[in-house]
């Protein structure tokens, strides 16, 4: 089919590029795993679900310290325990 011609094609130009596409492949689910791991200790931590976990790093979402502290990622400020000295 030509599906399969243009896939076998695209495999080539990835091969004579140096990249083996089983490579590629084992890179993303070593990934995929990694991610998981982080996302299941924030899991631990926030109580918040995985997968959302997993989406809110998948965008890169970022938090005041305050926000982070409110969301659980945090234990203490570090100006909140200057104000406690």
């Amino acid at each position: 089919t030509p599906e399969t011609k243009a896939r076998q094609h695209i495999d080539q130009k990835l091969e004579q590029a140096g990249w083996v596409v089983q490579d590629m492949k084992q890179l993303i689910k070593g990934m995929d795993a990694s991610e998981r791991a982080v996302a299941e200790i924030y899991n631990s931590k926030t109580g918040i679900e995985v997968d959302t976990l997993r989406s809110m790093m998948t965008k890169e979402t970022w938090f005041t310290g305050r926000e982070a502290l409110e969301k659980g990622f945090a234990d203490a400020i570090k100006e909140d325990e200057d104000d406690q000295k």
